[in-house]
């Protein structure tokens, strides 16, 4: 009787069909469905339509056009059918068939195969449901599918196990590109009528040559022969590249970053591929950028500035933009970056105290504390170089900026074992983290403690006191 394709349930149909010759506009689509019991006014409330490049079966299919949830739906009516079996009574009139057009936007298709899925909403319990292709005395009218308990599967007759097909009329303009005004007249015997022929190029998307033909109807035979028409689609690519800031500069080992002004200037959506040359610092950019016609972007470009660059050290580099649809069709925009003055990376360590003495057993703490002396920010690992006693720091790892100053702690456990006098010397050492890559240890300290005695424990003897008589 027909197919589950209610909103509620998520169910959906599809089918296919091919668009010939040089491509199609799509306006509008009219599918067809019914809920049971209902009257001729429609019940009918909402469509929603997707349009697919290949079956939506097919993981590698995609989806071209539309969703699943906007109500595409511009009217909805009867369209003077009953749906009944082919057994059935031709006077069973409980299942009127409407007819819901939706806007499919003068979507244009160049020729290809494609498929619509679609499903229904209403206002009553049953359904919507929808007809599939009914011929009688034929089992097999199509190769649609249903998407049913979450999974696509074959649209099948249940009772004679073959494969249907699902009704629908597109319409819309073929070609898209071309059409008469005025597309009708009547002209008197012996008189002349002109009429304009229009090519609209707002839905070509393709460059090439397109050719259709004008034909002509009327009461006046066949003897108006067909006229053919030809057009050549050409493009023209363009681009233009420019950025508000072409040379800056900073310390060495910094990032400086450019951002980079990109338009559109042709009359097509394009691609452009974008290519650095010339430069020997460390550069980046994006691979490619698409762009519609006339519109603008930005993208960064960004420059690292090597550790060792010295003071006034340069590097600039060619930035272009090439259009994939003509690769003549180029602009660029030149970066130069100077180092500021050399990066320079030192540390200071220092402690109020680096004597300290403490009882067998016990840990002493020190507060140590870490000047960063260069001009750039920096990493610091801080280690313990050498010490026969336990040494542990509060952290191996600390980030100041140029001139910034922070405390650590270093903890030194006295031995069980030690003996009183007995000394041990902790070397603590602080190195920039890009320090260490240009072999550049940048500071150490001596912390030094000392076993002591335990303080003798006082006792205190209580003796009884007997009195004899």
């Amino acid at each position: 009787m027909g197919f589950a394709h209610q909103v509620a349930f998520n169910n959906r149909v599809a089918d296919e069909f091919e668009v010939t010759g040089s491509g199609w506009r799509l306006d509008t689509v009219t599918f067809f469905a019914y809920q049971t019991d209902s009257s001729t006014t429609s019940p009918i409330t909402a469509v929603n339509v997707r349009l697919w490049d290949g079956p939506p079966s097919d993981p590698a299919s995609n989806i071209i056009f539309g969703d699943d949830s906007t109500n595409r739906m511009i009217s909805t009516g009867w369209s003077n059918i009953y749906r009944v079996t082919e057994s059935g009574s031709g006077s069973t009139t409980n299942r009127p068939i409407m007819a819901s057009v939706v806007d499919m936007e003068g979507l244009f298709l160049p020729a290809g195969t494609y498929w619509l899925d679609w499903q229904a909403d209403g206002s009553l319990a049953s359904g919507p449901w929808a007809p599939p292709i009914s011929i009688n005395g034929e089992d097999t009218t199509g190769n649609g599918l249903v998407f049913f308990q979450g999974a696509w599967q074959p649209l099948v007759d249940t009772v004679a196990a073959t494969p249907q097909g699902l009704p629908f009329v597109i319409e819309g303009l073929t070609p898209a590109w071309a059409f008469a005004t005025p597309n009708s007249g009547t002209v008197a015997a012996g008189e002349t009528a002109t009429f304009e022929v229009v090519f609209d190029t707002t839905d070509v998307v393709q460059v090439g040559t397109y050719t259709a033909d004008l034909t002509f109807s009327g009461n006046f035979g066949n003897n108006v022969p067909t006229m053919p028409l030809t057009m050549v689609m050409v493009v023209t690519p363009g681009v233009e590249v420019n950025t508000a800031v072409d040379a800056l500069s900073a310390l060495a080992g910094e990032t400086v970053t450019y951002t980079v002004h990109i338009t559109n200037t042709g009359d097509l959506t394009d691609t452009f591929d974008i290519s650095l040359s010339g430069e020997t610092w460390d550069t980046t950019a994006p691979a490619s950028i698409t762009l519609a016609a006339g519109e603008h972007n930005v993208f960064d470009v960004a420059v690292m500035i090597p550790v060792d660059a010295e003071a006034d050290d340069n590097d600039s580099v060619l930035v272009t933009a090439t259009s994939q649809a003509d690769d003549t069709v180029m602009d660029g925009v030149t970066l130069t970056t100077t180092a500021a003055i050399p990066a320079e990376y030192g540390a200071a360590l220092s402690a109020d105290v680096t004597m300290l003495t403490g009882t067998q057993g016990s840990t002493v703490t020190y507060t140590v504390s870490l000047e960063n002396t260069g001009n750039v920010s920096s990493g610091f690992m801080l280690e313990v170089l050498s010490a026969d006693w336990t040494t542990s720091l509060m952290t191996d790892t600390l980030v100041l900026d140029a001139g910034e100053v922070q405390t650590f702690e270093v903890y030194v456990t006295v031995p069980m074992t030690a003996t009183a006098g007995e000394m041990d010397t902790a070397v603590i050492q602080a190195t920039s983290a890009v320090g260490r890559l240009l072999n550049n240890q940048v500071d150490t300290i001596e912390l030094t403690t000392t076993a002591e005695e335990p303080e003798p424990t006082e006792y205190t003897s209580y003796l009884p006191i007997v009195v004899r008589p």
